[in-house]
């Protein structure tokens, strides 16, 4: 005569609320009995259960809406600096909160009072809740109203608020303008993301991933997913001059400044520029050479930035006693943007290490008696090593991408030019030496065939001099130095070819005939020719049928990928510089995300990245 109830679902939230019905036990005399639930869950259709009948089906209730648990909104005072210093600067909104003109038990949860006009906000103005449609702002009739983007809204009539809205409580010309923002502070919110991928961002341009152009453009995608509200961070804007960091007035008079005019040579438009300055310059030398003393410099027209470093320079003037001409200050400029142009074509075949030779310019102190002339460049911090000379001296590091970037000098030109005495800073080059095969210009240093066959008298192509497919003479042994990456194959990007850039031929001092290329060189069927024999490179780009599996790539795709690959990769090397990886992805419609460019930062080898480890990782599959 007893029965036991079947146990049936009810949602999380209401199973403590409730006896297990495993003991609960009812009498045979009650044919029927209505068990009702309606006070923890809401009003539900009576449950009925009979003698030898199933119980109905129970409905489970719909879960509460996530907006409300999950979302946290915020109001942000625009005008953080003018507003009265008794409102909030930060609304928290959750759930719901009202607000009008005084705290209130039955008005208003929080108060905002304008500093132009106390009636401007009503007792009771307006509310702003989390509904299951969304965020909702509704105005109660206030007197003068709720502007939500430039637009007022109707009274008591509920208006959808999405993150970036910019509220207006009052008039126009009401100071309560805030901005709407949704789970900004909240941990994994936009703010937290854009910050993160912003600081990824700066890790990768600083590693190589990106150049300047990519990165400006990269960052300010990131910055465009914060509502334009966001975009000004009016908390850092400096309040007085005094907030920016710089030269004060008390230095400025402790130091004696000098207007200057400034020449810089262009190079590329082969004519010079003239400009004015205003440096500092300290009086007593803290360096010299054989034939010039070195003084500091700042240039106070140039900002200060970070620690002030690119406004230190280096100027240089002939020693007392030494009468030199003007002359030669501009020579010296002008070589100095030849290395540069040079610079610029070496680093388009992706060596390795880049190099930079530092812009020199000359400097007149018309200010002084007798408007003496200085050399000018950048200060460069750190060790400084000179690599080779301009008879043949190599240092002892021996190092790889000096020596054939002199090398590199003689090809490009088709054996007009050597551009030696390598001395700086790592690859950061200064004060060169340049040998012309007419022996014209570029100063007393300039000794001509014979400078260039001194050159070669001592050179040993390396690794880099190979990859470049530059003529050799004689190959370094045992070379420890830096080396391209397995896959590299000889560009056909650089200028001239072998023949029309033969090494001169040590035998004779002054003619530049063509020497017999030796055992080591790069032959014209892409061989690694040794004592005659040869060792097939391969065909980097090649991907068999086992990879592709592994990849699960068509081949259609493939043939896509390598098309794009090679339209960035033009000497069909197998490698790309990591700065050029920004423009394959939008070559090939693949957005770029930061935060998996660390899966490819392990498969990039000196600074390049392979068409293999490009693959993998554009497939999303892990190579190791």
């Amino acid at each position: 005569s007893f029965f036991r109830i079947p146990s049936f679902s009810l949602p999380s939230h209401t199973q403590t609320h409730i006896l297990p019905p495993s003991t609960l036990l009812f009498s045979s005399r009650c044919a029927r009995l209505r068990f009702a639930y309606s006070s923890v869950c809401g009003p539900r259709p009576p449950l009925f259960f009979a003698r030898g009948s199933s119980p109905k089906t129970v409905p489970t209730p719909p879960s509460p809406h996530p907006m409300a648990e999950e979302e946290n909104a915020e109001l942000i005072l625009v005008n953080q600096y003018n507003a009265d210093p008794e409102i909030q600067r930060c609304i928290p909104v959750r759930g719901c909160v009202r607000l009008g003109r005084v705290q209130h038990v039955d008005y208003a949860d929080v108060a905002i009072k304008s500093q132009k006009f106390e009636a401007m906000v009503s007792r009771k103005h307006a509310t702003i809740k989390s509904t299951p449609g969304g965020w909702m702002i509704i105005d109660h009739h206030s007197t003068n109203g709720v502007i939500v983007n430039h637009t007022p809204i109707p009274p008591d009539v509920p208006v959808a608020l999405h993150d970036g809205d910019v509220i207006t409580f009052g008039t126009e010309q009401s100071d309560l303008v805030y901005t709407f923002e949704v789970n900004r502070r909240k941990p994994g919110g936009v703010q937290e993301q854009v910050e993160a991928e912003l600081q990824n961002l700066r890790l990768c341009k600083e590693q190589g991933w990106f150049n300047q152009e990519q990165y400006d453009e990269r960052r300010q995608e990131i910055q465009n997913r914060v509502p334009a509200a966001r975009w000004m961070n009016w908390d850092r804007t400096p309040r007085t001059t005094a907030d920016i960091r710089g030269l004060s007035e008390s230095q400025l008079r402790g130091q004696r400044q000098e207007m200057v005019f400034r020449y810089n040579y262009n190079f590329r438009k082969r004519e010079w520029e003239k400009s004015v300055a205003v440096v500092v310059m300290e009086d007593k030398p803290f360096a010299e050479g054989a034939m010039r003393t070195c003084f500091r410099m700042t240039d106070l027209t140039k900002p200060a930035a970070g620690d002030g470093l690119e406004r230190r320079y280096v100027a240089k003037q002939a020693k007392e006693g030494l009468l030199e001409p003007q002359h030669n200050y501009f020579i010296d400029a002008e070589m100095q943007g030849l290395c540069m142009y040079f610079a610029e074509e070496f680093n388009k075949l992706n060596p390795p290490k880049k190099v930079q030779f530092v812009e020199a310019t000359v400097l007149e102190f018309f200010e002084r008696q007798h408007k003496p002339v200085f050399s000018c460049e950048p200060y460069i911090e750190g060790k400084y090593i000179k690599y080779n000379n301009n008879w043949g001296f190599v240092s002892p590091e021996d190092r790889n991408t000096p020596q054939a970037f002199s090398h590199f000098t003689y090809h490009h030109s088709s054996g007009f030019y050597l551009v030696c005495d390598i001395q700086g800073v790592d690859d950061r080059y200064t004060d060169p030496q340049v040998h012309s095969k007419d022996q014209k210009g570029f100063g007393k240093g300039n000794m001509g065939v014979d400078g260039i066959n001194r050159f070669f008298a001592t050179h040993e192509c390396n690794w880099i001099c190979q990859h470049l497919g530059i003529a050799t003479v004689k190959v370094k042994h045992a070379d420890k130095g830096t080396r391209p990456p397995p896959g590299w194959g000889r560009p056909n990007s650089s200028k001239g070819s072998s023949s029309g850039a033969a090494t001169p031929n040590s035998s004779s001092a002054n003619s530049l005939n063509p020497p017999e290329r030796s055992a080591g060189h790069l032959s014209s069927n892409g061989m690694l020719g040794v004592g005659g024999g040869g060792v097939s490179i391969g065909d980097p780009l090649q991907v068999n049928d086992a990879e592709l599996l592994v990849l699960n790539v068509r081949r259609e795709q493939l043939d896509k990928v390598r098309s794009a690959w090679l339209r960035t990769d033009t000497a069909s090397t197998g490698c790309i510089r990591k700065e050029d990886l920004v423009g394959l992805c939008k070559d090939l419609n693949l957005k770029v995300d930061v935060k998996h460019l660390g899966r490819l930062r392990a498969a990039g080898r000196a600074g390049q990245i392979l068409f293999k480890d490009f693959l993998y990782w554009w497939a999303g599959v892990d190579r190791s």
